[in-house]
């Protein structure tokens, strides 16, 4: 983009147009995709093949392709130092995509875990 022959202040509003658009086709993907979400939300994620089926599974819930849904993991695999709560991340998204619903999430206290 050649911004040469722009004043100093058309430069500047250029500079944040471009970068409102760029949030806005963020925001866009996110509201599409829990796993563009996921890296919008967690820049650092890695993401691989196990992630994307399961962003699917996930979105179909979502979406209402499917009706239950039961994910079965080991212990303290869901939430590695450093990271988002998952749960949360999945959490946010549906509310997003559901405003109008209400969302119910349980789970066992850690000291009933062991």
């Amino acid at each position: 983009m050649n911004l040469a022959h722009l004043s100093d202040q058309e430069i500047k509003e250029t500079l944040v147009l471009k970068e409102r658009l760029e949030l806005l086709k963020n925001q866009a993907k996110c509201q599409d995709s829990f796993l563009e979400y996921v890296k919008y939300m967690w820049p650092e994620f890695i993401c691989g093949r196990h992630h994307k089926i399961f962003a699917q599974k996930l979105e179909d819930v979502a979406n209402g392709k499917i009706n239950r849904l039961i994910v079965n993991m080991p212990p303290r695999h869901t939430k590695p130092p450093d990271t988002l709560n998952q749960s949360f991340v999945l959490l946010i998204f549906l509310l997003g995509l559901w405003v109008n619903n209400q969302i119910v999430r349980l789970c066992r206290p850690l000291t009933q875990a062991n």
